[in-house]
């Protein structure tokens, strides 16, 4: 047990030293500066993975790591048949990779449960404090209507504050800092729930209308649909959990199907209506900023179109180019099926061999489809893969999920479900989960690695 404490003490820390190099990674001041703490990170991680190699072989006991096993040797084929687009990106995207399946997900099925769920608390602690300053501010570059384009000495685009009609505030992609603020909100929740002083619950309130705002301003329509279903099926689950025993099977799917529509659609209409609200807000303090400037004073009300918030739509694509994107990477597919064009080199390879395909001529480096990513970079073996990990993890899960929950474990069990269906609704329409070294696949990794854990440990 000690040998375990040791080491689980030093995956903590690698956890907590990963999740801050991804966060500052998807910042505009620090995303370029930090190459140093990546090194490290993947040092410590590496030798970790021997550690436990050489010891325990969690690693190797995981459920359904055959899979992810057969996805690294997939990723490893591809990246040799597509060498000549080059290699070191993709041994980077492989390390990441074994880490995140090594570290993340894997686990001690013997260990106590509250070595994890202390863990993860710690965690999501960390995340909600990172993402409360990044969020606020992103709302003061809102309140003061701060927005700014340019080009760094690399040649990489920053987009800081509220820019073409979208809160970006300091992360590098709205559509994923939204997620952060999803996520954040969702641990929030959890957190206030565990503590009972009201200093923190008050910081923890705060937290959440701050991520709220900033999901309503980063006019996300990703994290609309992912917060929204998360939110949905979270709501039928608890309906499910407290009545299933009493009810009948067919009253409990009725009422819980209502439920789920309802608070899906409460949930996106409270976010439209923080939009509104932050709009008129805004326009109302900058006419009186202006009235101060000028010295005179009106009764004049601001009207809402003064700030506006929400992007120019395409009528004729509803999908937001991500169709033309996804029939660009069939056509892809077609020229390599079985092994794909290799993850960090898909689009120098389509330059290649499909110079005139969508994504070549408007520069796309992703799918948008964490599914479609595998698909198209890593070909039918990499799918395969994938789908067979993804079964193997729905029936092993969804029955117990349904049946064999200890009633004081509920909640961080549920919190864990519904960390890890709010990544995978996000990874519908983001590269998200898989080839990525992202936030949410850290999260995704790490909360599968505990639902997987608990139930096999509480197995008989």
């Amino acid at each position: 047990m000690k040998k375990l404490r040791n080491r689980e003490t030093w995956v903590t820390l690698f956890k907590y030293m990963y999740l801050v190099l991804l966060f500052c990674s998807f910042l505009n001041f620090t995303c370029e500066h930090v190459s140093g703490l990546a090194y490290l990170v993947t040092g410590i991680g590496v030798a970790l993975i021997v550690w436990d190699l050489l010891t325990d072989r969690n690693c190797l006991h995981s459920r359904n790591m055959v899979f992810l096993a057969g996805l690294l040797a997939v990723y490893g084929i591809s990246s040799l048949l597509n060498v000549r687009y080059g290699l070191l990106e993709n041994i980077k995207g492989f390390l990441w990779m074994v880490l995140q399946y090594g570290l993340l997900f894997s686990y001690n099925a013997s260990a106590e449960k509250k070595l994890y769920q202390r863990q993860a608390k710690g965690l999501m602690i960390a995340f909600c404090f990172l993402t409360f300053a990044a969020s606020l501010a992103g709302i003061i570059m809102f309140w003061q209507e701060y927005g700014r384009a340019f080009e760094t000495d690399s040649g990489k685009l920053i987009i800081r504050g509220f820019m073409y009609g979208r809160l970006w505030g300091e992360y590098t992609d709205p559509n994923y800092g939204s997620i952060f603020a999803a996520l954040s909100l969702l641990f929030s929740g959890y957190l206030f729930c565990q503590y009972r002083k009201l200093g923190i619950r008050i910081v923890l309130i705060l937290n959440g209308l701050l991520q709220l705002s900033y999901l309503a301003l980063s006019d996300s329509r990703t994290a609309l649909v992912s917060l929204g279903a998360t939110v949905g099926i979270g709501v039928a689950g608890l309906i499910y959990h407290r009545f299933h025993k009493g009810w009948r099977a067919a009253k409990t799917a009725i009422v819980a199907g209502v439920c789920l529509l309802l608070s899906a659609g409460v949930t996106m209409g409270c976010i439209r209506g923080i939009q509104t609200g932050w709009s008129y807000l805004s326009a109302l303090h900058q006419q009186r900023v202006e009235e101060g400037e000028s010295g005179s004073h009106t009764s004049t009300k601001p009207s809402l179109s003064e700030v506006e918030v929400g992007r120019e739509d395409m009528p004729e694509d509803v999908s937001n180019q991500r169709f033309n994107i996804w029939g660009s990477g069939f056509e892809i597919l077609w020229t390599s099926p079985l092994f794909g064009t290799s993850p960090r080199n898909m689009l120098a390879y389509a330059q290649d061999k499909l110079p005139d395909t969508y994504v070549v001529q408007e520069n796309f480096n992703s799918f948008h489809n964490g599914f479609f990513d595998v698909l198209f970079c890593l070909g039918i073996a990499g799918i395969v893969m994938v789908v067979l990990f993804v079964v193997g993890q729905l029936r092993f899960l969804v029955p117990n999920l349904l049946q064999h929950i200890q009633e004081q474990d509920f909640a961080f069990i549920f919190l864990s479900f519904l960390t890890v269906l709010l990544i995978a609704c996000s990874a519908m329409f983001l590269t998200e989960i898989f080839l990525i070294n992202s936030v949410g696949a850290f999260f995704f990794w790490n909360f599968l690695g505990y639902l997987n854990q608990y139930f096999e440990r509480a197995r008989p």
